[in-house]
């Protein structure tokens, strides 16, 4: 049976890597470096094959120690190793699936001096040129390295040097997950609260694919949720969702959205308090389960937590490489492909630089706003903060939106304005999305100066509001039109 790649949102295990930190204690760190020591790979000088004239000397680094800023490369394989007899149903074998494939691949960059971070997703048909093979997609690079007997040590050496001569920046660390790992590590959260406005099934034969795709058997009602390990792996690699009886309309772009929004419930669940009795059998299943590269130390890790913990108060970006659909010329087939736009080359150059990137990168081509990247405020008016919990926790937080800090009363310029949502002039697209998750309020546009600069929409509650789940009730629709349905 052949079956269209999986795919597994791994950005979501740097949250993982970095909770060893100081809630180990010493003994604990040190336990957990020598874990990622026995899993450690060298890829200073592994071999990745490749007939095409070496360009290496152009290519940044792809291993070595953080000075003052930091790049983390993940990427997600989908071996079925460590997946049980159960789990396994719905996928082929490794021997049927032919070797090395990864078709998620991220970028966590730190700011050293600042210490922000931005995540930045590679579209799976990113056409790159790949060293030693030329032109190809981007995810070729891993199942291009591992091939011939090279491994998974291949594979990771050739992804993060197409990566690093992509982006300009050198590759600190190279982290792998598999589909097993990847259930483990979420399973060692815990169920992760996840909200959707809208029912998601992954429907393969609905886009044309054959009966032999089974796709990855999500069915996820409207409402909210606590999702397992194998629910949230069905979430993160499906690749053809029909939202709300409305199919995807470049499931690639799509599924980047749900991984992004994914992730930020994730990790505002990570950073809780309520985490820190769990961080040794988090500890445990991140070493265990993951492939690092060599030299990662767990004093990177605890300065990448601090950073990741911007996720949960709106210091953390997640973005995309700026890409718009074209065809090209590959291994003599005609094949559908991501190009880099003007705007996704002006985007490397900035985040290489280090410089503020505005809005690159933030929007998805025919994909409707990013909760992951829409900055939200919760004010609470006199309800003795049971209706701000609702608003922010089940129906804003757990739905994987940027929350910013705020207090529990309003500004005084928005007392008395009844429980309304906000939205900044030009942003009433963004208000619609964040309309989805707390249905039956009024959305309105704010007057000029009423929200602070970093806030596109701000959802002021009073005593008189009542708790609606995300997908209760009418509530605006937000879709971009589809050139291709």
């Amino acid at each position: 049976m052949k079956m269209r790649r999986v795919l597994v949102v791994v950005a979501s295990v740097v949250a993982f890597v970095t909770a060893a930190g100081g809630a180990v204690g010493f003994a604990g760190i040190q336990w957990a470096q020598h874990e990622i020591d026995a899993n450690a790979v060298d890829l200073s000088r592994q071999d990745t094959g490749g007939t095409e004239p070496s360009t290496d000397e152009a290519i940044p680094s792809i291993q070595g120690p953080c000075k003052d800023n930091c790049n983390f490369l993940i990427l997600g394989s989908d071996s079925r190793a460590g997946l049980s007899a159960k789990d396994q149903r719905g996928f082929q074998s490794d021997s049927e699936i032919g070797g090395y494939r990864s078709d998620t691949i991220m970028l966590v960059s730190l700011n050293g001096q600042t210490r922000h971070a931005t995540i930045v997703s590679f579209p799976r048909d990113l056409l790159v040129d790949i060293p030693g093979y030329g032109q190809d997609k981007i995810n070729a690079a891993f199942s291009l390295g591992a091939a011939d007997g090279r491994g998974l040590p291949g594979g990771m050496a050739l992804a993060a040097k197409t990566v690093a001569k992509l982006s300009g920046m050198p590759i600190n660390h190279t982290i792998v997950v598999d589909l097993g790992g990847f259930e483990a590590v979420v399973d060692s959260v815990g169920k992760v609260p996840f909200c959707t406005p809208v029912e998601l099934v992954d429907d393969p034969q609905a886009f044309g694919e054959p009966a032999s795709n089974g796709g990855s058997g999500l069915q996820l009602a409207a409402g909210c949720h606590e999702l397992d390990g194998p629910t949230a792996l069905a979430l993160v690699r499906a690749r053809h969702v029909i939202a709300g009886g409305r199919k995807d309309c470049i499931s690639d772009f799509a599924r980047i959205s749900r991984q992004q929004q994914f992730m930020r419930a994730l990790i505002n669940k990570l950073v809780s308090p309520a985490m820190v009795g769990r961080v040794p059998q988090i500890v445990n299943a991140v070493t265990k389960q993951l492939t690092f590269s060599k030299g990662l130390k767990v004093t990177d890790a605890v300065d990448l937590a601090k950073a990741m913990k911007g996720v949960a108060s709106g210091n953390a970006d997640f973005r995309s490489i700026p890409g718009e659909l074209g065809w090209a010329d590959i291994n003599g087939y005609r094949a559908s492909v991501v190009t880099v736009t003007p705007d996704g080359r002006r985007f490397m150059e900035k985040l290489s630089r280090g410089e503020d990137l505005g809005d690159l990168g933030k929007e998805l081509a025919y994909q409707a706003p990013v909760p992951a990247e829409i900055a939200v405020r919760v004010y609470d008016d006199a309800s003795e903060g049971h209706a701000q919990n609702d608003v922010y926790d089940s129906q804003l937080n757990f739905a994987g939106f940027k929350m910013m800090a705020t207090g529990a009363e309003p500004a005084e310029e928005l007392a008395g304005s009844g429980t309304v949502i906000l939205y900044q002039r030009g942003a009433e697209e963004l208000g619609k999305v964040v309309a989805q998750y707390v249905p039956g309020v009024e959305l309105q546009e704010a007057k000029a100066g009423q929200l602070p600069d970093d806030t596109d929409v701000a959802v002021v509650v009073d005593s008189t509001y009542r708790y609606k789940d995300p997908g209760e009730g009418k509530t605006p629709e937000v879709s971009e039109p589809c050139p291709f349905t």
